[in-house]
């Protein structure tokens, strides 16, 4: 459906659930050969993390999971609003 935002190690990506049919973003991860063992291990633990939160101001994760080309993804709710700016 078209590119969210891109970082130095991936992208956001706007999507729909195939069941649901409800918007989701899918967060995905270059390829685990591509990235390194750090950005790896951080993109598990913001998966991680992110899944435990319950609170108004966060996004749910619904899915996070590896690619059969080995591409890390992280499936969740697709929120709309602005941009922040980073402090």
């Amino acid at each position: 459906m078209g590119v969210l935002g891109r970082g130095g190690f991936g992208a956001v990506y706007a999507a729909e659930h195939v069941g649901t049919r409800q918007p989701i973003a899918i967060k995905m991860l270059l390829s685990a050969s591509e990235a390194g063992t750090a950005e790896v291990r951080r993109f598990h633990r913001e998966a991680e993390v992110t899944a435990r939160l319950r609170h108004p101001n966060t996004v749910r994760v619904f899915d996070v999971g590896q690619t059969a080309s080995g591409a890390m993804y992280i499936a969740m709710e697709r929120l709309h609003g602005g941009t922040c700016q980073p402090i």
